[in-house]
């Protein structure tokens, strides 16, 4: 036994010193993994933010989208039946001052009113169908790549997975809501949302790395507005890290 002792009079056997130096590094690096959980936790969620924000930008424009052609083709169908209508009456007013009979502007004011009645008939149908294609999967999907096109030619994958995981959220609203009750999302509530990533998530980033210097007053305000909105957004993204770092 006294042979098998390493030199030095460690007591410590030679077969293991070299394990034991090697367990040793790896407590050590436990240890540090431990120290850094705080921080790998604070980037962590600065990374949730980044794809909410991008999600709910999504999610939003996508919906307004679909919105916006619906709205487009209700206008142009109950336009046409409000022009029938009032054609109509307007060439029976005519008629009656440029001394046309009172049956035949009878006649003509009837036929106005059955054209209207039967113009929104069609229209009812018309903007059922219309619905029921901007609110299917292939639908939203066109709305999706209008609303991209740039990530789509270049071929974002990451806009592309954010899309799947937005798409069943964006269906689920347009169909339960219905696209002719959803609310306008005006361009200065997604230049806000877009102000998230854009510059809040960059702020908090900066604010998170120790060490960094040259952090502005802008930087510290857009962050304490990135916190208001990750508060806001509990609802929002999964956990997945896509985001930039």
């Amino acid at each position: 036994a006294a042979c098998a002792l390493a030199a030095g009079g460690s007591g410590v056997p030679s077969a293991l010193a070299q394990p034991l130096a090697s367990l040793d590094g790896v407590r050590d690096e436990v240890i540090a993994e431990v120290h850094r959980a705080p921080e790998r936790r604070v980037d962590n969620t600065i990374t949730r933010l980044y794809e909410s924000a991008r999600l709910l930008h999504m999610h939003s424009t996508v919906t307004e989208e679909a919105r916006r052609r619906f709205a487009r083709e209700r206008m142009a169908q109950w336009s046409l039946c409000v022009g029938l209508l009032a054609g109509g009456q307007a060439g029976a007013l005519a008629g009656a001052l440029h001394g046309l009979g009172f049956s035949s502007m009878a006649a003509l004011a009837a036929l106005s009113v059955a054209a209207a009645g039967v113009s929104a008939v069609h229209a009812r149908r018309t903007l059922r169908q219309t619905e029921r294609a901007l609110s299917s999967q292939h639908g939203l999907d066109t709305c999706f790549a209008h609303t991209h096109q740039r990530a789509v030619a270049d071929g974002d994958q990451f806009a592309t997975a954010l899309w799947q995981r937005a798409a069943p959220s964006v269906r689920a609203a347009v169909t339960t809501i219905g696209l002719g009750n959803l609310p306008r999302v005006s361009s200065a509530e997604l230049a806000r949302v877009k102000k998230v990533w854009d510059t809040d998530v960059l702020a908090l980033r900066r604010l998170s790395a120790p060490g960094v210097a040259g952090l502005s007053m802008r930087d510290t305000a857009g962050s304490a507005g990135a916190l208001d909105v990750q508060r806001g957004r509990s609802a929002s993204a999964g956990t997945t890290t896509g985001g930039p770092r």
